[in-house]
């Protein structure tokens, strides 16, 4: 009585309050870039903590358990400002991508977590357009595989979870595919440069940026197609996925990747068996 009595007051609430700021951290937005076009600014998506790293469960200035990835393709490591303790700063970069290859990267849609750890101190990411899973060696800051996910039509690979011997991806129901996927204007522009410089909208209409004297958007057909009948974020692509309701499914993980994982989950095992035999010997 005496414990919810305490959690009910103001005292109560001052502790709960106090052990939540203590458990918040704020990701410093100065290594976050502006790709300076108009284009989506760097944001934080994915973060996943190394399973392997000695201090896992909590969050020390030296150490850099904590993994994010960002909407611009980067997975960098974090660890805590030497004198704001409750500011996270970089302290290493798992997969850096610049210029062209930062556009490529670029993620659309509604994708919630791309990254996830698995034991051995692995992390494995959805890349290059969310198509491919590449496992990543934290410590080493090393790509130890990739393998090509299946593409469905009309749907998207929005969130990712492992474990020793399975992948689950989950994908985004009633997504829409742009027609053909990678299509381009007469003038060699994509989908994607007409939504984020606002050449259309949603519904297939000009967008706040087109100019009159361009024209009609058949004026820049391709393919047999215009923006319009494309381009999903033009108010076209193929929608037939619409009513589609979201999918998981699982995966075998590749059996080069199962052995790298029991090889290092028993590396502590053999140590500490060693070091009892040692024990035992000087006892002895």
């Amino acid at each position: 009585a005496a414990a919810a009595a305490a959690a009910a007051s103001p005292e109560g609430e001052a502790e709960a309050d106090a052990d939540h700021k203590n458990n918040v951290w704020t990701v410093s937005g100065k290594w976050l870039r502006d790709l300076g076009d108009g284009r989506k600014r760097e944001e934080v998506i994915s973060v996943v903590v190394d399973t392997d790293c000695p201090t896992s469960d909590s969050l020390d200035e030296k150490d850099s358990c904590v993994v994010v990835g960002t909407n611009h393709g980067r997975m960098v490591q974090l660890r805590r400002h030497m004198r704001h303790s409750s500011e996270l700063v970089p302290a290493g970069a798992l997969w850096n991508v610049l210029g062209k290859a930062a556009l490529e990267e670029q993620v659309d849609g509604l994708a919630t977590s791309l990254m996830t750890a698995i034991p051995g101190g692995l992390v494995l990411a959805l890349r290059e357009g969310q198509r491919n899973v590449h496992a990543i060696d934290v410590q080493n800051k090393k790509v130890v595989g990739k393998w090509r996910v299946p593409q469905l039509h009309g749907r998207t690979w929005t969130a990712i979870a492992g474990g020793a011997k399975h992948l689950y991806l989950a994908n985004q129901g009633g997504a829409c595919g742009n027609i053909p996927e990678r299509w381009l204007d007469a003038k060699g522009y994509s989908c994607k440069a007409y939504s984020e410089r606002k050449w259309c909208t949603s519904i297939g209409e000009y967008g706040t940026n087109w100019f009159l004297l361009w024209g009609h958007f058949s004026r820049y057909q391709n393919f047999g197609q215009t923006a319009s009948t494309a381009c999903c974020d033009c108010g076209g692509g193929d929608r037939e996925d619409r009513t589609a309701s979201s999918q998981i499914w699982r995966f075998p993980l590749p059996q080069e990747l199962v052995k790298i994982v029991e090889e290092r989950m028993r590396q502590p095992q053999d140590a500490n068996a060693r070091t009892d035999e040692r024990a035992e010997a000087e006892s002895g």
